[in-house]
């Protein structure tokens, strides 16, 4: 939680999709046949749409959250996380669903 708050995004976003994309597991990995990708660590990375992110990146805990509060702060959370977005709206305060403009 400090990494959030280092990086001024909201703690109890970053638990709660961290949660929802992965149970707080930062080795987790899902393969993907379709795309033949692999999501990677606490928030998923995917191996395909994010490129730019290594696997020592996606499953560091801090440099993931650190590249988590980027992609927030980018305006990118519903876009990158909205597959597991049921999961997580649901563990969120109706402050926080005001705040980062979540539907």
């Amino acid at each position: 939680t400090k990494v959030c708050t280092d990086n001024t995004v909201e703690p109890l976003l970053g638990v709660s999709v961290a949660t929802a994309e992965s149970g707080l597991n930062p080795k987790a990995t899902l393969f993907n046949p379709s795309s033949n990708s692999i999501d990677r660590g606490l928030y998923q990375w995917n191996s395909l749409y994010h490129k730019e992110i290594s696997d020592a990146q996606a499953f560091d805990p801090t440099q993931a959250t650190i590249l988590f509060c980027n992609a927030v702060k980018a305006g990118k959370l519903v876009t990158y996380w909205s597959a597991s977005k049921p999961i997580w709206k649901k563990m969120l305060t109706p402050e926080l669903l005001v705040k980062y403009n979540i539907a």
